[in-house]
């Protein structure tokens, strides 16, 4: 289960900046779905993250694929994303 995705920046974002959390299953590899977000206020070098679907935990099951997909605009001074998963056994 995915619970907490926090990141940093090696430059603080100028405006707020959001990273799309997607997963696929094992089944069907090509075929993502929203998980959550990683999101950097703005002038923060620091996330939020959230890994749910209204408000319940996201599961992956081993083989399932985890992507992480940057802002289409992106911010021109955010550089260096890093990103630590969270992960829990269920």
């Amino acid at each position: 289960m995915l619970g907490h995705a926090p990141g940093v920046g090696a430059v603080a974002a100028t405006a707020s900046t959001v990273f799309e959390i997607e997963k696929a299953a094992l089944a069907t590899p090509t075929t993502f779905a929203a998980a959550g977000t990683i999101t950097f206020g703005a002038a923060s070098a620091v996330s939020t993250a959230k890994a749910t679907a209204g408000g319940v935990a996201i599961n992956f099951a081993a083989g399932d694929i985890l992507r992480v997909v940057a802002p289409a605009s992106p911010d021109a001074t955010f550089t260096g994303l890093a990103v630590t998963l969270v992960l829990s056994r269920q």
